[in-house]
């Protein structure tokens, strides 16, 4: 896997998501929202962020500031996914929050990382 695979994931998500957008506007019981969070993060945002985390960031080490606030949004998504009380306000704020992360790792970490380390390094990944 590379870099552009992973962005290509992340087009994938936010289409899964388009499912919680639709419920929004048709302001969808909050029940039917946790459910399909709860499914986005498991069947997609989980192994996304797990492969991210254990293959793409150590590239820069985790203690690195762009790394640190990679995973803790990795850490507030997850949190929201998981939650049970949830409303439409959350589901916005989850999508929200997405876009903006996607966006920060295209714009900011991923070409940070193909500046920083050999194309050996990222073949491996």
């Amino acid at each position: 896997m590379n870099l552009e695979r992973l962005k290509h994931d992340h087009k994938d998500i936010l289409n899964h998501c388009h499912e919680i957008r639709k419920e929004i506007v048709r302001k969808a019981p909050p029940k039917r929202l946790q459910k399909i969070a709860a499914e986005i993060y498991e069947q997609h945002l989980k192994s996304h962020f797990e492969y991210e985390e254990k293959h793409v960031f150590p590239l820069l080490g985790n203690d690195h500031p762009i790394i640190i606030q990679a995973i803790k949004e990795h850490q507030q998504i997850a949190a929201i996914c998981k939650m049970n009380d949830y409303s439409l306000m959350l589901a916005k704020q989850l999508m929200s929050e997405m876009d903006a992360h996607f966006q920060f790792e295209e714009r900011v970490v991923f070409p940070y990382i193909q500046q920083t380390v050999t194309e050996e390094q990222l073949l491996k990944i």
